[in-house]
């Protein structure tokens, strides 16, 4: 039987909660037993009324229990994928400490990688088992990427332990059977952050899951006193109202149990809907909700007779009614009406479509090239559950199989499945590292000195009397080097070094830096060595080092000589993050490898003497956003030059064998990001990468060579399988790629991680998401049959953003606000750095130069304004006619307009309005012809305002009043336009207001009109070799849009046109070029596209 009936037990918490507090008088928010889980649910005994989920990855999660030497019914786990989910609720995030109490046995340590006992998913924190036969607690507090750890405490195998771990201040602890464990190195506040919590397992990772069994498990918001954990009670153990859901109906009399059987009750006292009892702590109440089922039957009864949903939907609704799980009943009766446009109507169209258009060859993909479709099949399971979740992939289209290899070792770790692909003709893939960690490890033991490390730094802090304490309180803090010789204490207002022990002192016990004498009122800051793990040490030139991997991973590839696709590489190197400051720094280049035979590489390739600081731009954010340095540049350029070299010999190892090489653009990237000349030098033939908007996909689709794109959704984890949201979120996920897909289509797709959805899920859940997976492929090949490798129309008009990076980061991805605007609109983006433009002018194809961001940021510039040549050869561009588009603070270095006179106006300080003034004689202006009356938000703003020039027209400001703070303006300087824009917003007026923008800028105001559509949340696409037109609706509602059209976009077409919508094959009408160009008005469901063709 699979998990009964779960799609939203998640929805049940909140309402008892709010009658009677998150807590009992102890402190106690959430306890669990399993002695009456047989049906899936696993009782909650606490205030909250939030009940467990079980799981097993057998299908029947009657496999995750088994009764104990004592008969008592315990939680099994099998090291495989038993787990208990217990829904996310905010009595168990928002305290300021707690405390678990778990009663468990291990049976079996792990060989590789950590086990979990239990795991917030917000990592508030996670309790290990680890291979060296102990147990150990980390937490990654609020606002910090990075992790503390508890002390490590040995445990046996086979023998009952009572454990308690809890955080306060800056306690960290495990008591186990009476002795305590403590550490008081954790530093920051718990995380609150949303997110469900796994007793069990860590089903992020299939690895993850012990092996062993737990009798119970209670969540309190305090931390237990010591009496409390070294000789604990059972009289925390409580009654709970029957049923699980605590809901009664009318007329129901009420009947309790308890928790962990305990054979003489504490008896509770009912009294007008409300049972209490009396317990040394205190009174605990609990509220006996009654609620009738009338009005949800009524609105099953209706659901039925409409006819449109499958009975598996309307049977798991009515075992919800039957359960009394009321918000399980809404919560799914909410999904399928909110998905029934997407999911069943608009996904049957589809389907429809592809049984009609897609054949063997479109699926094997285009000119015997890879399969646009690709999904990944288990490395572990029974044979029977591989044939099923094979044959659910031929379902979905998928011809290609990427096989998890686990994250310890790139062999193939299960020949009988690589045999079962192979047998049924499937184009496999590999996916893993280079080396195991083991071998890693092994070579590090014998050149500790070769050991990764990278620097960090401390908060900085303002000094105030004769010394200054910098704690050094990082769980990384690396002393193997010499702190004396490899730490740098600066001063950060004057960019001074502090000379060690003259100048500072560390205290080693207690990671803290004295400095000696500090200037009163001066931040100081200590950057630090703080090691970063295992992994492929790029940075050490070192040719015995790196034939060590080369030889493995060449003997890797012999083995497999033409047997597979392609190897989709995830981890040959560490983490190049920089992750272990209080920000996380994905672009910088300061998380790369710098120990001392790093820093000596690099001093003799660049002649610059290394110092720590110079890694970091700043003590308060990302480096990306500040100018780089001559030191930074050099240092990238010297960590490019080893990883391009390195990586082209291992393309180039598996080019020879058959093998094409993937490499994975997401977690590891620097030295060869696709943006660089170093990535084409590589010879890499694939990227994949995961895909969260339309920057990502423009991003990965523009890169700076002819590697194979392929890109995925979200990853379908077991922990997500039930979750109300999940499904919305990937729809959501593919509607903001959709947006770049249709400007230019990847290579391939793939969903990750496919397989738990047949093991967690039940028969509803499983049919609602091979619809949502067939729904995106089958669109998605639709739009690789009619445009991959087909060229959209743009129109003959360049815009080059202009900032101090230049190509490196063009797209900038991961979610960049403003960048999303310009993903559809028809025209070449394309990158250059303020410097290149100061030293050899504004490329002469340039039509508009945008130049956005906040004010002394790298993305509107700060050092480069000091060239003067810069500011004249963009005003002599302008001055000839080409265009200026300006949003945020252009231009702004030290507080003035570098450019005022092209952009006709100063900045100047004073505090300015939010609302939206359009200004009465501009209304009609063509910037502002579908400005709504307000936009909904403006996370990013010009913080300044403006003396207008002569010349600058205010078309809209905030509040209209003095000093002036512009939201829109324009002014003519010479011959060219300059459009001026203070603010970004979400809402789809605005990606108008940016289009209107762009072509107001370069004087072609009419050209916007060829391809045009007068609603926004319209965008269109035209593919004239295909005569081919798209309209994406880019909304959850359902748009009208007037769609213009200029039939001279399309070389082959006549004066008389049909139309003809592609999916459904039907024509919708025949119209005249004036017709089309005048305009014809369409309606696109929510969140879809309709595809026309043109004869």
């Amino acid at each position: 039987m699979k998990t009964l009936w779960i799609l939203l037990a998640y929805c049940m918490g909140g309402f008892f909660s709010v009658l009677f507090g998150a807590s009992d008088p102890d402190g106690l928010v959430a306890a669990y037993d399993f002695a009456d889980a047989q049906d899936g649910f696993v009782r909650d005994y606490g205030p909250n009324i939030n009940p467990g989920i079980l799981h097993s990855f057998s299908g029947n999660h009657l496999d995750a229990l088994v009764k104990d030497k004592t008969g008592k019914t315990v939680f099994k786990g099998d090291g495989t994928g038993n787990f208990v989910t217990v829904p996310d609720h905010p009595a168990l995030r928002e305290s300021e400490s707690f405390t678990v109490e778990m009663v468990c046995t291990i049976h079996e340590f792990p060989k590789d990688s950590a086990n979990a006992l239990f795991a917030f998913e917000s990592t508030r924190a996670r309790l290990w088992i680890n291979p060296d036969g102990t147990i150990a607690m980390d937490s990654t507090p609020d606002g910090k990427p990075d992790y503390f750890s508890s002390p490590k405490v040995k445990v046996e195998t086979g023998r009952k332990l009572h454990i308690f771990a809890f955080i306060c201040g800056d306690e960290m602890g495990i008591t186990v059977n009476g002795k305590q464990h403590i550490s008081n190195n954790y530093r920051g506040s718990l995380r609150r952050t949303p997110g469900d919590i796994s007793i069990g397992g860590h089903p992020f990772r299939s690895n993850r899951y012990f092996k062993g069994t737990i009798e119970m498990v209670q969540f309190y918001n305090r931390r237990l006193t010591n009496e409390e954990m070294i000789k604990p009670s059972a009289g925390h153990f409580r009654p709970a109202a029957l049923p699980k859901s605590a809901v009664f109906s009318p007329d129901e009399a009420v009947a309790f149990t308890m928790m962990n059987g305990i054979s003489e009750p504490v008896r509770p006292i009912v009294d007008n809907d409300v049972y209490s009892w009396t317990t040394p702590e205190g009174t605990i109440r609990r509220k006996i909700v009654r609620k009738s089922l009338d009005f949800r039957k009524r609105q099953l009864e209706q659901l039925i007779k409409r006819e449109k949903f499958p009975a598996v939907y309307t049977d798991k609704l009515k075992v919800c009614l039957d359960n009394r799980f009321f918000s399980s009943f809404d919560a799914l009766y909410r999904q399928l009406h909110f998905h029934e446009k997407q999911l069943f109507r608009y996904a049957d169209r589809l389907h429809k479509m592809a049984e009609r258009e897609f054949d063997e060859k479109l699926l094997s993909g285009k000119d015997g090239g890879l399969p646009p479709i690709m999904t990944e099949l288990p490395p572990f399971g029974k044979p029977a559950f591989r044939e099923l979740v094979y044959n659910k992939a031929k379902e979905l289209y998928a011809r290609n199989f990427l096989i998890g290899l686990g994250s310890s070792h790139p062999r193939i770790q299960d020949e009988e499945q690589l045999n079962f692909i192979l047998s049924r003709n499937g184009k496999v893939s590999t996916i893993g590292p280079l080396v195991a960690n083991s071998t890693i490890n092994k070579w590090m033991a014998k050149h500790p000195e070769r050991q990764e490390t990278g620097y960090s730094f401390s908060d900085g802090v303002a000094a105030a009397g004769k010394s200054l304490e910098l704690s050094v309180k990082d769980p990384h803090a690396n002393l193997y080097y010499n702190p004396y010789q490899y730490w740098q204490v600066r001063d950060e207002n004057t960019k001074t070094d502090v000379a060690p022990r003259i100048g500072w002192t560390l205290d080693e016990k207690h990671y803290t830096v004295t400095v000696k004498n500090p200037v009163s009122g001066h931040r100081y800051a200590v950057y630090y060595f703080a090691r970063h793990g295992t992994g492929l040490n790029l940075s050490l030139p070192d040719p015995e080092q790196i034939q060590f991997y080369l030889a493995d991973w060449e003997k890797f590839c012999g083995q497999y000589k033409n047997k597979l696709l392609f190897h989709h590489m995830d981890a040959c190197f560490h983490y190049f993050t920089g992750k272990r400051m209080k920000w996380w720094d994905f672009w910088g280049y300061n998380g790369c490898n710098a120990n001392p035979t790093a820093q000596k590489a690099f001093e003799e390739y660049s002649g610059i003497r290394f110092r720590p600081a110079m890694l970091f731009a700043s003590l308060d954010g990302p480096a990306i956003n500040y100018t780089p340095t001559p030191e930074i540049r050099a240092w990238m350029k010297f960590n490019q030059k080893l990883v391009t070299d390195f990586m082209k010999k291992v393309s180039d190892t598996a080019k020879t064998n058959g093998i094409m090489y993937q490499f994975y653009w997401g977690d590891k990237h620097l030295g060869f990001e696709p943006d660089l000349d170093a990535f084409r030098e590589t010879g890499i033939q694939s990227i994949a990468r995961p895909l969260q908007d339309a920057v990502d996909v423009r991003s990965m689709t523009e890169q700076n060579g002819k590697a194979l794109t392929s890109g995925r959704l979200e990853w379908l984890f077991a922990y997500m399988i039930n979750r109300p949201d999940s499904i919305s979120k990937i729809l959501d996920n593919w509607q903001r790629n959709r947006r770049g897909e249709l400007f230019r289509i990847r290579d391939m797709h793939y969903f990750a991680e496919f397989a738990p959805l047949f093991s967690y899920g039940d028969a509803a859940t499983v049919d609602l998401y091979m619809r949502l997976f067939k729904r995106i492929n089958e669109e998605f090949l639709l739009m690789y049959k009619y445009m991959h490798n087909q060229k959209v129309f743009t129109h003959n008009l360049n815009v080059y953003v202009i900032n101090e990076w230049g190509k490196q980061y063009s797209w900038r991805p991961w979610k960049d606000p403003f960048l999303r605007h310009f993903t559809d609109i028809p025209v070449n983006m394309k990158w250059i750095s303020l410097g290149e433009i100061a030293e050899h002018g504004v490329p002469s194809d340039a039509a508009v130069l945008l130049n956005y961001g906040n004010s002394e940021s790298a993305w509107v510039g700060t050092d480069s304004w000091k060239d003067p040549r810069l500011a004249e050869n963009i005003r002599s561009f302008v001055k000839n006619g080409g265009g200026f588009l300006g949003v945020g603070a252009p231009a702004c270095f030290q507080g003035k307009n570098q450019l005022s006179d092209v952009l006709g106006f100063e900045y100047i300080s004073g505090d300015g309005g939010h609302t939206l003034n359009i200004h009465t004689p501009y209304e009609n202006a063509f910037l502002m012809k579908s400005i709504p009356d307000t936009f909904s938000g403006e996370p990013f703003r010009s913080d300044k305002n403006i003396r207008p020039g002569e010349n600058f027209r205010v078309l809209a400001s905030g509040d209209g009043g003095k000093p002036i703070r512009p939201l829109i303006g324009e002014n003519m300087f010479g011959k060219g336009y300059c459009v001026y824009i203070s603010f970004q917003s979400q809402d789809s007026e605005y990606d108008d207001l940016i289009k209107r923008a762009i072509f107001r800028a370069a004087g072609r105001e009419k050209e916007l009109f060829r391809l045009y559509s007068s609603n926004p949340a319209v965008q269109p696409y035209a593919y004239p070799d295909k005569n081919l037109f798209v309209l994406n609706n880019d909304t959850r509602k359902s748009q009208k849009t007037v769609f213009q059209l200029d039939t001279r976009i399309y070389p082959k077409l006549g004066k008389k046109i049909r139309i003809f919508n592609l999916i459904d094959n039907r024509i919708v009408g025949t119209y005249s070029s004036e017709q089309l160009a005048h305009g014809i008005e369409y309606t696109i469901d929510g969140g879809t596209a309709e595809y026309f063709i043109m004869k």
